[in-house]
């Protein structure tokens, strides 16, 4: 007996904190403010990951292809739903990192260009193996992540990926890639 009276008025305890505090929220209260009001963000950043999806036919022969900013800002417009003809004064962007991945039974090789002046920042290569398809990604420097690419850019080539067959059988290769970008909108962009 005595522990359902321990349970009864835990029960009707919470019952009335839970009445009590729906009672305050019903009624506006004052606020305290610190001496000075805090700096806000009028235009934050938010985060997002564009993918392309570039099928590549080859019959053993080396093929190449290249990928622009251009092309990187329609899949994000694209994504978030914003008109073409908006772009680009909509919206604005940071390239942060890559990814890429081939299939199985390729070699997948990626030279990443720097958007100024379009300078090469590495060229990476990895093949499948038994493990898996072959995959690798870049981090980009803080002269890029740090600026909007309309800031940072001269040239509009991001990469260019060069697809090697190495398993005759594999005839088509889809290369992934993936870019980690924060975007916001451009002052005045409606």
């Amino acid at each position: 007996m005595p522990r359902r009276q321990n349970n009864n008025k835990s029960t009707i305890a919470s019952l009335r904190r839970e009445v009590g505090q729906l009672k305050r929220l019903q009624v506006a209260q004052k606020i305290r403010l610190q001496p000075d009001p805090p700096s806000i963000v009028f235009r934050p950043w938010f985060t997002a990951t564009i993918e392309l999806l570039l099928p590549v036919v080859s019959s053993g022969a080396t093929t190449a292809t290249a990928i622009t900013l251009t092309q990187i800002r329609a899949k994000l417009n694209t994504q978030l739903g914003i008109p073409v003809p908006v772009s680009p004064a909509g919206i604005e962007f940071r390239l942060l990192n890559a990814s890429a991945w081939g299939n199985a039974g390729s070699e997948l090789r990626i030279t990443f260009l720097h958007p100024v002046g379009e300078k090469v920042l590495g060229t990476y290569s990895d093949a499948s193996n038994l493990t898996g398809r072959p995959r690798f990604g870049i981090r980009y420097p803080t002269s890029i992540s740090s600026l909007p690419v309309d800031e940072v850019t001269t040239g509009d080539l991001a990469l260019v990926i060069f697809n090697d067959v190495v398993t005759p059988t594999v005839t088509t290769n889809t290369a992934i890639i993936r870019w980690h970008v924060l975007f916001r909108m451009h002052v005045g962009a409606t």
